[in-house]
């Protein structure tokens, strides 16, 4: 497998990223938190988007967005280990 390493650009965007997280760790792991509720967050930070007044405030919101869509992808790669785990081996 070729080895992926990711452009300065996403790099740095994960920083960004993971800034976020780290200021939001008082709230918990998204792992209980709905998908309904995660979608409504990464709507609401995209409705704030579009109202920023500042640089640093539209970057902050844009990390927020990405965060929101890696917590759901995380917890459907979570939701669909944890369906194969159920289904019996008829071997």
């Amino acid at each position: 497998m070729t080895e992926i390493i990711p452009r300065p650009e996403v790099a740095e965007f994960s920083k960004q990223m993971e800034k976020q997280l780290q200021a939001n760790e008082h709230k918990g792991g998204w792992e209980n938190y709905t998908n309904q509720f995660l979608r409504n967050e990464l709507e609401k930070n995209f409705r704030k988007l579009m109202r920023c007044s500042s640089h640093d405030e539209y970057r902050r919101r844009c990390a927020n967005i990405a965060n929101f869509a890696m917590m759901l992808s995380e917890n459907d790669i979570r939701e669909e280990n944890e369906h194969w785990r159920e289904i019996p081996d008829e071997s």
